[in-house]
């Protein structure tokens, strides 16, 4: 990914990393407070080899070499149960023994021992036991030999006045920034992992199809049934972009005046009907003479939409035993009018795929109107749109980002582009802004 994405996926999800942030140096701040704080003393040791007459470096390898055999006694179980019983400690010498750490300091003969407890005192108490026991247990092994190696205490253990662990401040700093590493790097991976559109150059990048427009949600109040936001908020910003959505219609087939153009999407949900219904009202408003046809014949709503009857409509023409005439119903925007669906009928495809359909097609455009736009089923689920797209001059594909695979809408494109169908391009339908209500919500319930 590149820096910008980078940075516009840290600022998508930046609630979620702050509370996660928030979350975790919180609840390490509040451990290390609670804590039982472990204290630490240590005491430094000389080992000397028994006394010679002369000092060579031989014998300072071999004080070497004897402090580092005596590093390991240290912590062996009789000097431990000697400390053990001269303290009454309430402990066994296992125990004791992850109490203790031996260091032999290198290329020296000094041995480092550390004790740490949840008693500062304590710890310098054990602590010297261990160096006094110890230095008798290296006597008695000694007690054959006419000239003995010697313990010298160069620094004897004192309580220490600060604890050795938790270290506070280094915790709490320590989970900030893991904290903020792991979450930016859960947060990277899911979107690594999802399929969906994330922005228009995403779409145009994959898909390499022109992005007709990228709409805003919808109010509530816009949602009801005859309460499109074309005409109830003609200056927002959404109608604004619907708007362009129709230059950029009419100007991708700048040699064809009268268009004839599907509405679809990949998968339901996606917003379709409604931005069919109110991109009919801004064509008309533009003086176009402008026609809709509900052509979703498994779950129509244009007519719930615009609250018109349902009794008669394009199932009825397809139907007919002989032609009929077209009845259009009218709206409260002059110059749009609507075909419903009409009644059901069983395997809508193979009607919409008929050529009483290119019949029905040639006359609405007889009928002198400019505009005809045809609202279809989602083109992942049944075959319908593509069969129409075929009989239209070109396809748009409404597209939901954060919500659209790309799986989906590629195999939509070929679906399209196999039956001889065009593109023309994508409309987005962007997904929630943060704070906004769910706009689509009338979509999601009805799965329009």
């Amino acid at each position: 990914m590149e820096l910008k994405k980078y940075f516009l996926i840290t600022k998508k999800w930046r609630l979620e990393i702050f509370l996660f942030v928030l979350v975790a140096t919180l609840a390490t701040t509040v451990a290390v407070f609670l804590i039982k704080p472990i204290y630490k003393a240590s005491t430094l040791l000389m080992v000397n080899q028994a006394s010679t007459e002369t000092i060579n470096l031989n014998d300072i390898m071999t004080s070497e070499r004897l402090a580092k055999t005596y590093a390991e006694v240290v912590t062996k179980r009789p000097v431990l149960e000697k400390v053990i019983n001269n303290l009454s400690l309430k402990t066994t010498p296992e125990m004791l023994e992850k109490e203790i750490r031996v260091e032999l300091i290198r290329d020296t003969q000094l041995i480092l021992i550390e004790v740490k407890n949840h008693d500062a005192q304590k710890a310098a108490t054990i602590a010297n036991s261990v160096v006094d026991k110890f230095s008798q247990e290296v006597d008695k092994l000694q007690e054959e030999r006419s000239s003995r190696n010697t313990i010298a205490v160069v620094e004897a253990a004192s309580a220490p006045n600060k604890s050795d662990s938790p270290k506070k401040a280094l915790s709490i700093l320590l989970a900030f920034f893991l904290s903020l590493l792991a979450s930016s790097g859960i947060i990277i991976l899911i979107e690594y992992l999802d399929d969906t559109f994330k922005d228009d150059s995403d779409v145009q990048d994959f898909l390499n199809l022109p992005n007709l427009g990228t709409l805003n949600y919808i109010k509530e109040a816009n949602r009801k049934p005859g309460k499109l936001v074309a005409l109830a908020d003609p200056q927002s910003p959404l109608v604004e972009s619907l708007r362009e959505i129709r230059t950029n219609i009419q100007f991708s087939q700048p040699e064809k005046t009268n268009k004839t153009v599907v509405i679809t999407s990949a998968v339901p949900a996606e917003g379709k009907s409604l931005i069919s219904a109110n991109l009919a009202v801004v064509m008309a408003q533009a003086g176009f003479k402008t026609v809709l046809i509900d052509a979703d014949l498994h779950r129509p709503s244009q007519h719930e939409i615009f609250k018109l009857d349902n009794i008669s409509g394009l199932s009825n023409l397809l139907t007919a035993e002989k032609e009929m005439t077209i009845k259009y119903q009218e709206t409260q925007t002059p110059g749009l009018k609507v075909i419903p669906s009409g009644s059901f009928i069983p395997n809508p495809a193979e009607w919409l795929g008929s050529t009483r359909l290119h019949e029905i097609l040639e006359k609405v455009r007889g009928d002198g109107n400019q505009i005809i736009l045809l609202d279809t089923p989602p083109i992942g689920l049944v075959t319908d749109a593509a069969v129409l797209s075929s009989m239209t001059d070109g396809t748009v594909i409404v597209v939901e980002l954060g919500k659209t695979q790309r799986d989906k809408v590629k195999k939509a494109i070929d679906s399209i582009i196999r039956v001889g169908g065009q593109v023309i391009g994508t409309v987005l339908n962007s997904k929630k802004p943060s704070g906004g209500q769910d706009g689509y919500y009338y979509y999601k319930k009805g799965g329009r």
